[in-house]
């Protein structure tokens, strides 16, 4: 080949390349982000409300009329302080009348002793007498039998045996009833012992007090009025027990174990974040419409705050109460040395399969990736992306393998 042949060839070749990249299209301008390692989490996010395991309910104890509560919503309370005051004339009315029926009673059953004293001395000389009667009916019978005795009076002595024997008889019969009667005024007065108990019970209920030391939630009466017995008066708390309950999706829900590291966040709270735990899952789950009206199946999760989280809180001159709302991210796994990439770089495949745009000497290249952890921000590489590559934010269905692109912001 002579050099007039080569140059033209390289002539040619010089022109037609020129020509190729005249007409190629501009580079796509795309936003790219980059793989790197780090911690990755993966967490369940969720609407959810602050609560109080239990709220302790004060309620009139019986029927009557209570006095002006002064206690005040979020005003702090001791247990064992009294918190409202029935009416207390009455009552005290019913227990003097029970302790004077009970001195009654004892009053009755000294002068009941005494008669029962006198019919047992009774009993005995009646006794006595009929076993003397009876002795000399005998005697005198024998002796009439052998005629040494006229007949009159064998006769006589036989009815002063039997006259003895029917007062022996009445006497018995007599200390008997005064113990029967004495039985039962033992029984009434217990009985009104009782009756004095349920009236001093009453009366000492009439100062109705706090059975814990917590802060009143709820005041339902506030001037005196007549209220029947179980009538709300006043809902107490204890902030100090505090929680989070969020219904989670059930197929969520799965995914959460006891002690599962949460944070708790919002803008109930601020800036600040935090932390807790869960702490119990319910057993069973329900079903709940959503605000598009769709139904849901979700489980209840109660998750309970770190210790001195709370602290924390009102340091910041926030104070959190029960029923309000907060948003939760409860982790569920976690990864501490992984690649990791943004999420709106991962997409699916016609077949299915994960797929992301990496930028590699200026042009998109699609790459099939094996994930790990995806969470709302962030997906774990295992394979597909390297460490330091550059990635295609939510690239555009018209981007084509090997296209020429060009980095219009960095992330």
């Amino acid at each position: 080949m002579s050099r007039w042949t080569v140059l033209l060839i390289v002539v040619i070749g010089t022109v037609g390349g020129g020509g190729w990249l005249l007409w190629e299209p501009a580079p796509h301008l795309v936003e790219t982000g980059t793989a790197e390692r780090g911690e990755i989490h993966d967490y369940i996010e969720e609407r959810a409300k602050t609560r109080l395991p239990e709220i302790y309910q004060i309620t009139m104890p019986l029927d009557g009329r209570v006095r002006r509560i002064t206690l005040k919503e979020r005003d702090a309370v001791e247990q064992g302080q009294v918190v409202a005051l029935m009416d207390a004339s009455d009552l005290q009315t019913d227990l003097d009348a029970s302790i004077a029926r009970i001195d009654q009673f004892g009053k009755l059953l000294e002068s009941m002793n005494l008669a029962i004293e006198s019919a047992a001395a009774q009993v005995t000389a009646a006794a006595a007498k009929f076993e003397y009667a009876d002795k000399e009916f005998r005697r005198k019978s024998g002796l009439a039998e052998r005629k040494a005795l006229s007949a009159s009076e064998r006769d006589a002595a036989e009815v002063f045996q039997f006259e003895s024997r029917v007062d022996y008889l009445k006497d018995e019969l007599t200390e008997k009833a005064l113990k029967a009667m004495h039985s039962a005024l033992v029984i009434a007065q217990s009985e009104a012992d009782e009756t004095r108990k349920q009236n001093l019970r009453d009366r000492n209920r009439a100062e109705i007090v706090s059975p814990v030391s917590g802060v009143v939630l709820t005041r339902h009466a506030t001037n005196e009025r007549v209220l029947q017995a179980g009538a709300p008066l006043l809902e107490i708390g204890r902030p100090g027990d505090l929680e989070v309950e969020a219904d989670v999706l059930t197929q969520d829900a799965a995914r959460i174990s006891p002690h599962d590291r949460v944070e708790i966040r919002g803008a109930t709270l601020g800036e600040t974040v935090l932390a807790g735990e869960v702490s119990r899952i319910f057993p069973q789950g329900f079903t709940k419409v959503s605000s598009l009206g769709v139904e849901q199946q979700r489980v209840r999760v109660i998750i309970a705050f770190d210790s001195g989280e709370l602290e924390k809180l009102r340091q910041t001159d926030r104070l959190l109460g029960s029923d309000y709302r907060v948003r939760v991210r409860i982790f569920t796994d976690s990864h501490s040395d992984a690649v990791k990439m943004p999420r709106s770089a991962l997409f699916r495949g016609a077949d299915g399969s994960w797929k992301a745009f990496v930028v590699r000497r200026g042009r998109a290249h699609r790459v099939e990736v094996r994930v790990g952890i995806i969470n709302d921000f962030e997906v774990e590489v295992l394979e597909g992306v390297q460490e330091s590559e550059a990635v295609i934010l939510a690239p555009e269905t018209g981007l084509t393998e090997g296209q020429r692109v060009a980095v219009g912001g960095e992330t």
